[in-house]
C-alpha cells in the first residue's frame, strides 16, 4: 500500500463519506504548566464517526494513500446502541485531505474555516523548528470567532472566550517575565547570525533562569 494512491472514486467516496459521517472541529485547550503559567493549544481535526469496521478500515486506508500516516482511532461504547468506532486526522492529515476534497465537499464552508486556522497558526510558528506559538488575547479572540463560525455552521450554540488571568492560576508577573526571556533566548541561540561567544553567555543566562524558575515554582 505505501506505494498505492488514492483513485478520483476512492477520493469522492471519502468526500461523501465525510459529507454525511464527519465533524470539522477546532478544540481550543488551556491547561496550567509548571513554568509557562496558563497555555493554549489549538487544534483543528476532523472526525469520522460509524459503527462499520469495514467502512472505517476503508477511511483508514485511504487516508494512508493519501500520505496521512498519523491518525486516532478510538472505540465509543454506547449502552443502548452499538458500539461506535471514531477515526481522527489533526493538523497534519488535515493539510493533505483538504486540497484533494474542498472543490468537491457540500462543507466546503467548514473547510475553509479549518484552511484558515491552520494558515493563521502556520503564520505564528516560531522557533528553529515551529515548535512554540505565542497567542495574543487578539489572537485568541480571532480564533474563537473562527470556532463560533464553525459551531454556527453546525447549528450549534457559540462558546465564550477563555479567559487568561494568570491570577488564577497564582502566577506572579516575575514568573510571566522570566519564562518570556526564556522562550526569547531559547530561539535567539538557534539563530545562525549569532555569535559564538554571545551563544554562551545566553546559555549561561538560561541556566539562572532555570534556578529561578524552580525556586519560584516551589
Amino acid at each position: 500500500m505505501e506505494n498505492e494512491k488514492a483513485s478520483p472514486f476512492e477520493i469522492g467516496w471519502l468526500a461523501g463519506i465525510i459529507d454525511g459521517e464527519g465533524c470539522f472541529t477546532i478544540r481550543l485547550l488551556k491547561r496550567k504548566t509548571k513554568y509557562y503559567g496558563v497555555r493554549i493549544r489549538v487544534e483543528p481535526r476532523l472526525s469520522i464517526v460509524n459503527t462499520n469496521e469495514e467502512m472505517i478500515n476503508k477511511i483508514i486506508s485511504i487516508f494512508e494513500k493519501i500520505g496521512i500516516k498519523k491518525y486516532g482511532k478510538n472505540l465509543r461504547k454506547r449502552k443502548e446502541a452499538k458500539d461506535q468506532i471514531v477515526v481522527t486526522i489533526y493538523t497534519t492529515g488535515l493539510k493533505k485531505l483538504l486540497p484533494l476534497i474542498k472543490d468537491i465537499c457540500i462543507k466546503k464552508g467548514e473547510i475553509e474555516i479549518i484552511e484558515e486556522v491552520i494558515k493563521f497558526q502556520e503564520e505564528k510558528k516560531r522557533g528553529k523548528w515551529g515548535r512554540h506559538i505565542h497567542y495574543t488575547v487578539e489572537d485568541l479572540e480571532y480564533l474563537y470567532n473562527l470556532r463560533n463560525k464553525l459551531l454556527e455552521l453546525h447549528g450549534r450554540q457559540a462558546k465564550k472566550l477563555i479567559k487568561i488571568d494568570p491570577r488564577e492560576y497564582g502566577i506572579s508577573e516575575e514568573i510571566i517575565n522570566l519564562v518570556n526571556r526564556k522562550i526569547y533566548l531559547q530561539m535567539t541561540i538557534n539563530r545562525k547570525d549569532v555569535s559564538t561567544e554571545l551563544k554562551e553567555k545566553m546559555k549561561e543566562e538560561l541556566k539562572q533562569i532555570e534556578e529561578k524558575l524552580n525556586l519560584l515554582s516551589k
